[in-house]
């Protein structure tokens, strides 16, 4: 008996329906991922022919955006002063902070500044943003210069944190600060306000301007960025594309626009009026606030305004917008100087006029950008805020020259 067989089927099967849909998407990626490998490597070719400062710029963004060196490292979150310094950093203690004791940095596990405090001693807290942040600060300064005008042993327990708001420093201080009942506490905030305070949406808890900040860590303990779907391809496409990092350079400019700590920990602005006249009573507020405790244990509250460099000049035509901003921020630091005064005489807190005393032309070279100094720098603030604390008419040698390391 002859076995028969089947019939094939002549109907298409859901492959074979699908075969030429599939080599046409394939054909259609294929030349769309070939037009884009040649205008890539044409793009750099023209860049690194005609114009090498392009492609240098390009090449230190892609060193700076890429996630290998996320410059949150040197940072780590925290609960309710969104971050401090990472402790894993050189002079970092367990709280995220620089604190000294006679000129000797306190780092676990080797000690700690104790709550209490050993008698004779003279202890100085300090809070600000990146022009107190630091262990070669006017912090530091200061406390050498009290230690050479006094008998006493001091503790400097420097909250300076670059990037810091009053309402930063407020929380810190309000939650660990006043802990340790320090002597004096010398505040130095103006220019990290102006932000918030000129933001539309105005939340008197600046949670108009701070998120939480989304890391996480690795197998090791090292602080990264979480990943999702936008990191992947930006920094996928960062690495690989030099066309792609030179349109992000002409959109967000050189600052890259994922992985900075303020990125990272900023609200999206919105668009809209605001009164900062208005706002300002909350940064007020904030500095009252500490103020307010120090006085409520016996301690002495010292204000300390903001200087800058005022003679800013350029005669290139694509630096004007900057000169612009740069006018405009220091008209801002005039303002918040006006209100740390005035809160200072309201109170009757020390101040120290350091945007008086540190603003003539002939001390620009003391200065590295708009606020922040160099260390003879440094030195001079310490110097004007230790007079004020002695009240012994400390003579403060103003730098001459150009120099200043």
């Amino acid at each position: 008996m002859v076995s028969e067989t089947p019939p094939v089927s002549s109907e298409p099967t859901l492959w074979t329906r699908s075969k030429p849909q599939l080599r046409k998407l394939g054909m259609g990626l294929g030349v769309a991922f070939g037009v884009l490998l040649v205008v890539e490597l044409g793009f750099r070719g023209a860049v690194s022919c005609f114009s090498p400062l392009t492609a240098e710029d390009i090449s230190n963004y892609q060193d700076e955006a890429a996630p290998g060196k996320d410059p949150t490292l040197k940072m780590q979150p925290h609960p309710y002063m969104v971050y401090t310094f990472s402790s894993a950093e050189k002079g970092v203690n367990s709280w995220g902070f620089t604190f000294d004791s006679d000129g000797h940095p306190y780092e676990e596990p080797e000690g700690a500044i104790s709550f209490s405090k050993r008698p004779g001693t003279l202890r100085v807290l300090t809070l600000g943003g990146s022009t107190t942040a630091g262990p070669e600060a006017w912090p530091f300064h200061l406390g050498e210069l009290l230690r050479e005008h006094t008998d006493q042993s001091v503790e400097i327990l420097n909250f300076g944190t670059g990037g810091w708001t009053s309402a930063e420093s407020m929380v810190a201080f309000t939650t660990l600060g006043q802990s340790y009942q320090p002597d004096i506490v010398v505040l130095h905030h103006a220019v990290n306000d102006l932000v918030p305070l000129r933001r539309a949406g105005f939340r008197p808890d600046y949670s108009h301007y701070r998120k939480p900040i989304a890391l996480e860590r690795d197998e090791l303990g090292n602080l990264k960025v979480k990943n999702d779907l936008s990191y992947f391809f930006d920094a996928t496409f960062t690495r690989m594309s030099w066309l792609y990092s030179w349109t992000r350079l002409k959109v967000s400019g050189s600052e890259s626009t994922m992985y900075t700590l303020h990125n990272l920990s900023e609200v999206e602005p919105q668009e809209g009026p605001f009164d900062e006249s208005v706002n300002a009573e909350v940064f007020q507020r904030n500095i009252k606030t500490v103020g307010l405790l120090v006085n409520a244990y016996g301690g002495r509250m010292v204000l300390a305004t903001m200087p800058y460099r005022k003679s800013l000049q350029s005669d290139d035509p694509s630096q004007a917008q900057d000169m612009d901003q740069a006018r405009e921020t220091g008209q801002g630091i005039d303002r918040q100087n006006q209100r740390v005064e005035s809160l200072a005489a309201s109170q009757d807190w020390d101040v120290v006029r350091l945007h008086d005393l540190m603003e003539s032309d002939r001390l620009d070279f003391l200065y590295t950008d708009q606020v922040h100094v160099t260390q003879p720098g440094e030195r001079l603030k310490a110097c004007y805020i230790a007079d004020q604390i002695l009240k012994k008419s400390i003579t403060c040698q103003v730098p001459s020259g150009g120099g200043g390391g």
